[in-house]
């Protein structure tokens, strides 16, 4: 018979089923302990704690109401108004859930008297802001009456009384009484109106009294027709007045009433919603929180067992599948470790039958075909170095080909360009000589001509244009000449500052006549080298002041030195900055070219000496712009090895 094939992925499946069977079983214990907690959670949520919340909700709204009723009963604000609306409509909502969410008759009869109290509530916050609002027309209706009486006695009375009649003292006396009393009436009645105590009210009253006695008097006098016809329009405005003030006293007092009945209920409520609907909505909130709480209890304790139990479980059943997997894997590397290391008479043990065992039989299977069919692995070794060997060696004959290749190349260009340049010195040398003859006749002749015909202002005129352009020529040929001689430096070891000096000398007086401030950083520890001091100095000297002509007014220009070291050895870097617009990205490639220039007046040789001067120092020049700004001109000259070693003391022989 043959035996069960009892196969790795068998193995795995088995163990995993015994691990998910356990997970299934903890899962069915817990759920049904949080199906009993959810029920008791979810009677809380969906009825007793929104029963719980609307009854506080309702406390907080009515207590709203009271306070904003209260508050516009001060000030009358209609932001007070609105608050009594938004309130009123949230109490109304949270009355009707209310209601909707009880259960008891109890609570439901609670909820019915609280309804009809706010209805009453309701119906006294309307009648106080209603009567406060006529209350405050009529205020300002009294205060019209008393302002026309004030105008009546200002504008009419006192203007028509004769003043040359025996009476005309006593009726400016009584009409001034009047006055004071109609202005003590309005003070008097606008502080009741803030404050509403019995003294003002009774201010207001007796300043009544000193008013009608004052018009009594008045109406006692001799009066003309004029005057009586004013005191009678002053008598039915005056008791329009006093009418006015009755009606809101007897307003006040009933105000004063609705209040004090508006406060009680508003206390009526508040108790009954502390007392009697939130102590039953609390006791309704206990029970079911007594529940949840021994339910989840319950749940914690049967997951305090499950969950050790289920991790003890899914350990073993994971230490079996890890021990029925990992000795085949094993036995597997090891074979392989050992194949690789050249020892093909090792073979794997077969044990078992399942994947591994087939997979080890295949192996040793392939290690017998391996063994019939390989050549020596030490002659493999040999010929793979001698080929490693025979490859580096032309890749590095290659390498130096490629670049005695390119030296080769750019040797070839300098040669041309050298030829080139001493061919167009020698011809430029010829001519600037040709011409600086004729060029000192006519500047000699125009010094004639000016001390011959000073007190001609025409002639003076004309002798000017001729002198600045000879200077001009003067100049070009000055530069052509020192163009086209052939080098001649002097080179001596000192330091790149004492050049820099010279040239920030010699272009200070352009920088202030330019209003441009040049800021020099030198750094520290600068190497000494072999350099030509004048002629670097020139160098520097032209770069400047291309910079300050390229710079605006109120800006600055810098020239920084710094030492480099690197691969190619060390450098000296020395970089001029200005401020200007920058260089066009098409003449930056020319820019170093005789005759290249873009300024008017220019002759376009400065920076082709400047080239040249740098290149004889054996350094090199390049241009660019900056990312700020502006362009940058680099000079970067080398520094000999002997003269990097020598430089500290060079330095401390000239300090």
């Amino acid at each position: 018979m043959k035996p069960l094939h009892f196969s790795i992925t068998s193995k795995v499946a088995v163990g995993l089923g015994i691990i998910l069977l356990l997970g299934m079983l903890s899962m069915l214990f817990i759920y049904r302990g949080l199906s009993t907690v959810d029920k008791a959670v979810g009677k809380l949520a969906e009825v007793e704690a929104p029963t719980s919340l609307a009854a506080y909700e309702m406390e907080i709204n009515a207590n709203g109401v009271g306070l904003a009723v209260l508050k516009y009963m001060d000030d009358a604000d209609p932001f007070y108004r609105a608050w009594v609306s938004d309130d009123d409509t949230d109490f109304k909502a949270f009355l009707r859930e209310y209601l909707r969410l009880v259960n008891t008759s109890r609570e439901r009869e609670l909820g019915n008297e609280v309804s009809r109290l706010f209805s009453e509530f309701e119906k006294l916050a309307r009648s106080l802001m209603e009567g406060k609002d006529q209350q405050t027309a009529l205020f300002q209706t009294v205060l019209e009456k008393l302002e026309e009486k004030d105008r009546i006695i200002d504008g009419q009375i006192q203007p028509a009384i004769d003043r040359q009649r025996s009476d005309a003292l006593a009726k400016i006396e009584t009409s001034m009484d009047m006055e004071a009393a109609i202005a003590e009436i309005g003070l008097w009645t606008t502080v009741y109106q803030e404050a509403s105590s019995p003294r003002h009210r009774q201010l207001v009253f007796a300043k009544k009294k000193e008013f009608r006695r004052a018009l009594a008097r008045f109406k006692g006098l001799d009066l003309s027709v004029a005057e009586a016809g004013v005191v009678r329009a002053l008598q039915e405005i005056a008791d329009q007045t006093r009418a006015s003030i009755r009606d809101i006293l007897a307003r006040e007092d009933r105000l004063s009433e609705e209040t004090t009945r508006f406060v009680e209920l508003r206390f009526e409520m508040d108790n009954l919603l502390d007392d009697e609907i939130q102590s039953l909505a609390l006791d309704d909130l206990t029970i079911p929180r007594l529940e949840a709480d021994a339910a989840a209890h319950a749940v914690l304790r049967t997951t305090s067992y499950l969950i050790p139990a289920y991790i003890l479980a899914t350990f073993v059943a994971g230490l079996l599948l890890i021990r029925l997997i990992h000795r085949p894997l094993k036995r597997l590397i090891a074979g392989t470790n050992a194949i690789g290391g050249g020892n093909l008479d090792y073979r794997i043990d077969l044990r078992g039958d399942d994947e591994f065992t087939d997979l080890a039989r295949d192996f040793n299977r392939m290690v017998d075909q391996l063994q019939a069919t390989t050549v020596s692995k030490r002659l493999l070794e040999t010929s793979e170095a001698n080929l490693h060997s025979t490859v580096a060696a032309l890749r590095h004959e290659i390498g130096e080909r490629e670049r005695a290749e390119q030296e080769r190349a750019r040797l070839h260009i300098e040669l041309r360009r050298g030829e080139t340049l001493s061919a167009m010195g020698a011809l430029v040398a010829g001519v600037a000589h040709e011409v600086r003859n004729p060029l000192f006749g006519i500047s000699a002749t125009l010094d004639a001509m000016r001390a011959r015909f000073k007190d001609y202002e025409d002639v003076q005129r004309y002798t000017d244009v001729l002198r600045e352009e000879v200077n001009r020529l003067s100049r070009l040929m000055s530069e052509l000449l020192d163009y086209g001689k052939p080098p001649t430096l002097e080179l001596t070891r000192g330091s790149i500052e004492d050049s820099i000096t010279l040239a920030l000398e010699a272009c200070a007086p352009l920088a202030q006549q330019a209003g441009v401030e040049i800021v020099s950083r030198m750094g520290t520890d600068l190497p000494a080298l072999r350099l030509d001091k004048a002629r670097l100095s020139q160098v520097f000297q032209n770069l400047l002041q291309n910079a300050i002509q390229h710079s605006p007014s109120g800006s600055a220009v810098s020239i920084k030195v710094t030492a480099e070291a690197g691969n190619e050895g060390t450098w000296i870097s020395c970089a001029v900055k200005d401020s200007g617009a920058g260089l066009a990205a098409d003449d930056i490639a020319h820019l170093f070219e005789p005759f290249f220039t873009r300024r008017h007046g220019g002759t376009g040789l400065g920076l082709a000496i400047v080239r040249r001067i740098v290149e004889e120092h054996g350094g090199v020049i390049s241009a660019a712009n900056r990312p700020a700004g502006g362009a940058i001109m680099t000079v970067r000259l080398p520094v000999a090895a002997d003269d990097v070693s020598d430089s500290e003391a060079w330095r401390r022989a000239k300090s």
